[in-house]
């Protein structure tokens, strides 16, 4: 979900190899470079709504959605549907969604319907059945967030362009550091949350969330 110019594919070949049997991307646009990626065996992109999942469901194991849940109308029917079709077959399904905090506006600005919180993430969670496990992640917090305003919304504000291709290596450090600062820190200014969503597989790279 979210496929937008279709890049996660590439990144998921790249990681998954062979285990990767194949890619349904869904976004409510096209883009212009879909035709480049769907060339590639195993990648198929469609411009359509979160309504039309329901014929892809049957054989999906990986749900990944990335700043696509925000602009879902009804996020919460969406991942009842998801539920149902988890409790109804013996399929391992991992799900992965990342959303952006509440805290992230005035570094994002406003996108889709809504930001999200971990309680209103647990509205979602509790949708899920006992075959599933749920984990809540932090990405990034003040330290990040600050890095992402002094090179892209600042440089914006102002009429400039952003900053990250001009000063790569400096963006590259500072960020770095950032990550560093924010895990030895305990400030809950999420940048974004990952909400990872077992059923019927166990993942030890999942099993030690900062918050959840």
């Amino acid at each position: 979900m979210g496929a937008v110019r279709g890049r996660y594919a590439l990144l998921l070949q790249e990681c998954l190899k062979d285990a990767l049997a194949g890619y349904v991307g869904l976004d409510a646009k096209p883009h212009a470079q879909w035709d480049e990626y769907r060339a590639r065996p195993g990648i198929e992109l469609i411009c359509a709504d979160a309504g039309a999942t329901k014929r892809y469901r049957a054989a999906a194991d990986l749900i990944f959605t990335q700043s696509a849940l925000e602009t879902f109308v009804n996020d919460i029917e969406f991942f009842m549907q998801i539920a149902t079709h988890v409790s109804s077959t013996n399929r391992p399904t991992l799900q992965l969604h990342l959303v952006p905090s509440g805290a992230c506006l005035a570094t994002f600005r406003w996108h889709g319907v809504r930001q999200y919180t971990p309680r209103t993430i647990s509205r979602i969670t509790r949708l899920s059945g006992p075959e599933t496990s749920r984990y809540l992640y932090y990405l990034g917090s003040a330290a990040c967030n600050r890095v992402h305003r002094r090179y892209i919304i600042y440089p914006c504000l102002f009429g400039l362009r952003d900053r990250r291709e001009r000063d790569l290596d400096t963006c590259e450090r500072d960020l770095r550091q950032a990550v560093q600062d924010d895990e030895a820190g305990t400030s809950d200014e999420a940048c974004f949350h990952a909400l990872v969503l077992q059923a019927r597989v166990q993942l030890d790279i999942f099993a030690t969330p900062r918050t959840g």
